[in-house]
């Protein structure tokens, strides 16, 4: 049996990465079929992961050729990251050919028995252009022929405009099984086609942190216990969050980030940090602090004393709906000055327990959604 996964594989970012990966390890090793990864990779997707981008001639050039000069100053330990994420993909994935446009796909796509969309944003119109979009949504492949499963899929917006749910409906309509990543999304879905829809939390909880370990790959730092502020964002209100839990602790500040400018004060700078390594860190954190989605995953899935912060409001659903889900909610700070010493120290027995039912709804969900035959 041959299994493809339609996802983010592509992006140098930790989260999209290492949840493609959780997906692909738990189904091969758990279900012992054949899975690929669909090469799906547009010109425009690689620019996402150039180190250096083009300077803008306009207005906003003097900001431009800043940025992009900074970006030359750490040119180096950004070329290391990249090889870092591409090292990680060729020890870890099996692809399909490549397919660089989505008419290449749709008049050629693989033989499968089964394609999934998903997990991570792969619904999100705000991010994907059109056909972009309609690839991640599955219409290149038959129903007839293949089973389509969405599995986690966020749409990584609270609402969407009709037309672009009308689109969405129709592809939503030929899915076989539906899920997703967060209770917003599945109720989008139910609202799209009229049909039941899980909600199933990311793929990196279907591996445990043991299984982590043994991914991660160690990192040589000057100190033992760290604040790991991980920004995806890049912004000084999450840097006050670290600033105050060192101020109660006396513990210094790593920050990892791919932003040059992001107005935090840290102890240090990570910029050639990959997959591997990011997992080693967040696991040997004594605290970490996050605005990402991700970072908040693997703070729960290492058990590490933790906040998050919400960056962007009108993505804010997926970190909210994950910490109320695990009894978390407390852990969201909006300000330095809602952190205390008290707070600091975390009971995570609740959220293990959540963690466990949640890995074995997503495990029923996989099996009945791969190996059942189509009607």
């Amino acid at each position: 049996m041959r299994v493809g996964i339609m996802t983010f594989h592509w992006a140098h970012n930790y989260g999209a990465i290492l949840q493609a990966y959780a997906l692909y390890q738990y189904i091969r090793q758990t279900l012992q079929v054949e899975v690929l990864i669909i090469d799906f990779i547009t010109e425009r997707q690689r620019r996402v992961n150039r180190i250096l981008t083009d300077i803008r001639w306009s207005i906003q050039m003097p900001k431009s050729v800043g940025l992009f000069l900074l970006k030359l100053v750490y040119y180096k330990p950004f070329v290391l990251k990249k090889l870092r994420f591409e090292e990680f993909a060729r020890d870890y994935f099996t692809y399909t050919r490549h397919y660089g446009v989505f008419d290449d796909l749709r008049s050629t796509p693989p033989e499968l028995d089964a394609i999934i969309t998903g997990s991570d944003q792969v619904f999100n119109y705000r991010i994907l252009p059109d056909r972009e979009l309609s690839a991640y949504f599955l219409d290149p492949f038959s129903s007839q022929k293949t089973r389509k499963i969405a599995f986690a899929p966020s749409f990584g917006n609270d609402s969407i405009p009709p037309e672009a749910r009308n689109k969405m409906a129709v592809s939503l309509s030929e899915f076989n099984s539906l899920s997703a990543r967060e209770s917003n999304g599945a109720k989008l879905i139910e609202e799209m086609t009229g049909k039941p829809t899980e909600v199933l939390f990311d793929p990196v909880f279907l591996l445990d942190a043991e299984h982590w370990r043994t991914v991660a790959l160690s990192v040589e730092l000057p100190y033992s216990d760290y604040i790991l502020c991980y920004a995806l964002n890049g912004r000084s209100t999450l840097g006050a969050l670290a600033a105050k839990i060192k101020l109660l602790t006396g513990l210094p500040i790593l920050l990892l980030t791919s932003h040059v400018r992001n107005g935090i004060k840290a102890d240090n700078t990570l910029y050639d940090i990959g997959p591997r390594e990011f997992l080693w860190l967040v696991d040997h954190a004594k605290y970490v602090v996050t605005d990402s989605f991700h970072g908040t995953a693997f703070a729960n899935i290492f058990e590490k004393d933790f906040y998050s912060h919400i960056i962007l409001e009108h993505s804010s659903q997926r970190i909210i709906g994950l910490l109320n889900a695990l009894g978390q909610g407390r852990r969201l700070a909006k300000k330095a000055e809602e952190i205390t010493i008290k707070q600091l120290n975390i009971d995570f027995t609740f959220s293990r327990q959540v963690i466990m039912e949640q890995r074995k709804k997503s495990d029923s969900f996989l099996r009945e959604a791969i190996l059942n035959p189509i009607n």
